[in-house]
């Protein structure tokens, strides 16, 4: 006797050659054991199929999706390989808040499947299938994702997902929201792109400029935003040298990063504490010796500029930076780098500890569970911070 498989008590049938499936990842490991959505060819490649594993690129179909992580892989020899991933946005609330994936929208435990057999042999079905749409079940409601040739049309519903990494060239459709991508040079010189709160933590970059009489070093390590300003003409760049320094508190502390790993609800509650009462704010420091007012001169700034301190409205999941390239590489550096390649900076940006080697942010935006800007951040050339939606807290 066989036994029965145990997923196919969970389909149910809607009308003729109509059925829904729901499960979690183990009912559909079994089920796409006996179904799939293309054939393989000679050499055993097929067009596309549904992985469940995780983010793993597969080398056995051209176009890989992945159900329960909102992401499509896919690559050919034309266009090479893509990437596109989305966030489920309506999975999140800026109310709740634990430690699991879910709490970014990364990840989905349960998903419902409409299909079709699409194959017969005499009277008997085959296990190829047509996917028609694949369901999620948010916080308030349920989205049901239209799927065209089996591909889940995430990007058609901007209201319930956000694309968060977009990488290659992506030839399975023509929708310009899918030709955007993330982490390039929009042409400006600036390259911009997504991390998650729990990233930002430990931000970290390390650039030069130079700009009229001097040079600028343009630095953070998960701590604050630093701008060392050296003479033109500086020969050693020890710190002990530098003319003038430009300090943002902008709040990429490494101790939110700690509470959100470690500290399970007690750790989200340390990390919104210490959101609540942090100082945003710039400032100036300078040795004896230099005048501080020539300095604000050449870089058109009061010192009413440098007097305030500011709050955030409101928490925040999502960051949004702008990063710029250095326009400088001293070749007298006691401890010389290597600016980072601009093909990794997206690898960078999904890492838990980002560093930005040779790049320095222009402009931050703190966005919500909702990918909408809480409040933001704007560096000009001389590293001076303006804080923008934030809540004036103390003017000195």
């Amino acid at each position: 006797m066989f036994k029965k498989k145990e997923y196919k008590k969970f389909i149910k049938k809607l009308e003729d050659n109509l059925y829904e499936i729901t499960g979690d990842i183990d009912v559909f490991k079994e089920f796409f054991s006996e179904h799939y959505v293309s054939r393989a060819d000679s050499n055993g490649m097929k067009d596309i199929a549904w992985n469940l594993e995780g983010r793993k690129e597969s080398g056995a179909a051209n176009i890989v999706v992945f159900p329960f992580h909102f992401e499509i892989y896919s690559k050919n020899d034309t266009h090479g390989s893509s990437r596109r991933y989305f966030v489920f946005k309506k999975l999140m609330s800026d109310d709740i808040r634990g430690n699991g994936l879910s709490d970014y929208g990364d990840y989905y435990k349960q998903i419902t499947l409409k299909f079709e057999f699409t194959g017969k042999i005499g009277f008997i079905k085959t296990g190829l299938i047509n996917i028609i749409s694949v369901s999620y079940k948010g916080l308030n409601d349920i989205v049901e994702v239209e799927c065209v040739n089996n591909i889940p049309q995430y990007w058609k519903y901007p209201d319930s997902f956000e694309l968060f990494v977009s990488e290659g060239d992506c030839f399975y459709s023509d929708d310009e929201n899918l030709k955007r991508k993330l982490w390039t040079d929009n042409g400006d010189g600036i390259y911009s792109g997504y991390i998650k709160d729990i990233s930002y933590g430990e931000l970290c970059y390390y650039s030069y400029d130079r700009i009229g009489d001097f040079i600028f070093n343009k630095w953070s390590n998960a701590y604050q935003a630093i701008t060392d300003i050296f003479p033109k003409d500086c020969e050693d760049f020890h710190t002990s040298n530098k003319k003038y320094t430009v300090t943002s508190l902008v709040a990429n502390i490494r101790s939110s990063t700690k509470y959100l790993l470690h500290g399970s609800g007690n750790g989200v509650k340390k990390r919104l504490d210490e959101w609540k009462d942090y100082p945003f704010s710039c400032f100036i420091e300078y040795n004896a010796d230099d005048d501080k007012s020539v300095f604000l001169d050449k870089i058109n700034h009061d010192k009413s500029d440098f007097s305030n301190e500011y709050r955030m409205p409101k928490d925040f999941r999502f960051v949004k930076l702008y990063m710029k390239k250095g326009n400088y590489v001293p070749d007298n550096l006691l401890r010389p780098f290597e600016v980072l390649d601009e093909k990794y900076l997206q690898k960078t940006a999904l890492s838990l500890t980002p560093v930005f080697s040779g790049y320095y942010p222009v402009r931050i935006e703190f966005l919500d569970t909702q990918f909408k800007e809480v409040s933001s951040i704007d560096f000009d050339k001389f590293g001076v911070a303006k804080f923008n939606n934030f809540i004036k807290w103390k003017t000195e």
